[in-house]
């Protein structure tokens, strides 16, 4: 079976589920019809990451809106997240990078705030030259579930299992 990742907007996803575009897809809301099947995929939780000189960078805490009109970098391809950003922070500009190495870069030697999430600490550590603070607002955390129609899930059960494997290591 071949498999293939696009990070698009969920409606896109559920109307190309819906249509046998695609086998499964990840959501980050439980879907409303009887037809589909789901479980939970995965969690994340966004964290502002903060040059040690920022005068932010010794909070315990923040919300979103005190770093609202700040100038802040901002990886692209972040599917549910960008929305998110432009509602929660509607007078900060954000500088858009699409290429995950060059954002990465970026964020090591720039003093520009930036976010990161407990996922990619996970995969690819924290920056050394950053302080990463909680973000208190709700909308900080997602939940992900995985989807597919219900005449799928036996065909798609070892993908299922494999997820479920994954977060009981990850409650550990």
């Amino acid at each position: 079976m071949a498999v293939s990742s696009e990070i698009k907007m969920p409606d896109i996803l559920l109307s190309g589920l819906e249509n046998d575009l695609y086998t499964a897809v990840v959501l980050n809301k439980i879907p409303e019809s009887k037809e589909l099947y789901y479980e939970l995929y995965d969690t994340e939780t966004l964290y502002f990451s903060l040059a040690l000189d920022h005068s932010l960078a010794d909070s315990k805490a923040l919300f979103f809106k005190n770093l609202d009109g700040q100038t802040m970098l901002l990886f692209s391809r972040i599917g549910v997240w960008y929305p998110m950003h432009l509602e929660t922070q509607p007078h900060t500009h954000f500088i858009l990078q699409d290429n995950r190495e060059v954002f990465m870069d970026l964020t090591q030697n720039s003093t520009l705030p930036t976010f990161i999430s407990d996922l990619s600490i996970e995969r690819d550590g924290k920056p050394d030259n950053r302080k990463i603070i909680p973000i208190i607002d709700k909308e900080a955390t997602n939940s992900f579930y995985l989807v597919c129609k219900k005449k799928n899930k036996k065909l798609l059960e070892p993908l299922y299992r494999a997820v479920e494997k994954r977060l009981e290591k990850k409650k550990k």
